[in-house]
């Protein structure tokens, strides 16, 4: 995400999943496993544009993405900061409804002044929702943290299908400040992760806490596996501004333990995972190395995510530009509409 913040800031990642280890509604990347998945889709930002970007790549190739589109956006704000970053794909359970969710924010409007944009930002997400991953409706721009919570910012939505709700449940970070600060004055709280349900991203239930900590969180994201109760995220600290690993065997709103060291030796954020179509005990994951000279993700796999061991994937990831967004896998019919924007 790039947010250069002055308070310790925890950066959750988020997670696509393999519907071949999953049951068909666990999760909103349950797609992963279909036996028609012809390859990857997925949707950035860049550093020089807030504004999404589409890239699609071929099973087999899972690291050498092109853009669609002719390299032009798929999708322009138009309301709020009329500012989007890092987008998220959210597929419907039955795999027949798409939503982009993203957060409303521009920060060149602000001379990437961040810290402004945590006291005084959106409460508000960017929504867009396909029949086809092609044809998007018209954005709409959806408040979900109330006045009454004096939130400065909701950033990096993401999303998940909760089976024992029947609805999504969708996260972002906020950081807070009290009452009797209504001018955002104060440090205000770390950033923490809200969560909310929603059945059509329309109507959201009244934000709740999932998870804070002595550092701020931000970014999360989730893998879910074929137990109903396990899952996996990944989460930043920004004290040490590295990326790790968690795991949880109670459930998504249960406990979770660290793995271990970061996944990756070095100042990184904004991390993106998805599950090999044709070897689903292969997880690849994106980070951003916001750092760099040319900021952008970096790709990383894993055969063994309890290992904690993650290895340079060959070939390097392209487009170099891409930064905070989401994978999800397509089958042949919406891989092929895809194709025909590139």
């Amino acid at each position: 995400m790039n947010y250069f913040c002055i308070a310790a800031v925890f950066n959750l990642v988020w997670v696509a999943v393999c519907g071949s280890l999953l049951p068909s509604n666990v999760n909103a990347r349950a797609d992963h496993g279909k036996k028609d998945a012809a390859g990857y889709f997925a949707v950035t930002f860049k550093t020089t544009e807030e504004k999404i970007f589409g890239h699609i790549a071929e099973v087999g190739h899972e690291t050498s993405f092109t853009d669609i589109n002719g390299g032009r956006p798929i999708l322009t704000a138009t309301k709020g900061t009329r500012g989007v970053r890092d987008p998220f794909i959210v597929t419907s359970p039955t795999h027949d409804r798409f939503w982009i969710i993203g957060t409303d924010l521009n920060a060149s409007a602000i001379n990437q002044n961040f810290t402004q944009a945590r006291h005084y930002g959106s409460t508000s997400l960017h929504i867009w929702e396909s029949s086809d991953l092609v044809h998007w409706s018209d954005e709409r721009l959806v408040k979900v943290m109330p006045d009454s919570l004096q939130a400065g910012m909701v950033w990096a939505p993401s999303a998940v299908y909760d089976s024992a709700r029947d609805m999504h449940a969708v996260f972002w970070s906020s950081k807070t400040f009290p009452v009797s600060d209504p001018g955002h004055l104060t440090n205000g709280s770390l950033d923490q992760i809200w969560y909310s349900h929603t059945r059509d991203f329309v109507d959201f239930s009244a934000p709740k806490v999932w998870a804070s900590s002595n550092v701020g969180l931000i970014d999360q994201e989730i893998l879910t596996t074929a137990q109903p109760d396990t899952f996996y995220r990944f989460l930043k600290d920004e004290n040490v501004t590295e990326v790790y690993a968690e795991k949880s065997t109670t459930g998504l709103f249960g406990e979770w333990t660290r793995l271990g060291k970061a996944v990756v030796d070095g100042r990184r954020e904004g991390p993106a995972t998805y599950r090999d179509i044709r070897r689903p005990s292969r997880t690849y994951l994106w980070v951003d190395n916001y750092n760099s000279t040319i900021p952008g993700y970096e790709a990383y796999y894993s055969d063994d995510i309890d290992s904690n061991v993650w290895t340079s994937a060959t070939p390097s990831l392209t487009p170099a530009t891409m930064r905070h967004g989401a994978i999800i896998p397509v089958s042949k019919r919406h891989f092929s509409r895809l194709q025909n924007q590139a």
